[in-house]
């Protein structure tokens, strides 16, 4: 038997700062707990991340 499920968000910022959370890689375990560890291993010449190592926690 399938089941669905949808939920709706209002996030109260604009999409600029949005984007600049989503950006900033490094700071993803202090917003998401299921990643332990963030770390940018090399970047593009803008300073965006081109290659990054991430500990997730999977289980338990």
């Amino acid at each position: 038997m399938a089941t669905s499920d949808s939920r709706e968000v209002v996030i109260e910022a604009t999409p600029q700062e949005i984007l600049d959370v989503v950006a900033d890689v490094e700071a993803t375990p202090s917003w998401s707990p299921q990643y332990q560890r963030a770390e940018i291993l090399e970047s593009y010449d803008d300073g965006r991340p081109k290659q990054v190592k991430m500990t997730v926690k999977a289980a338990g």
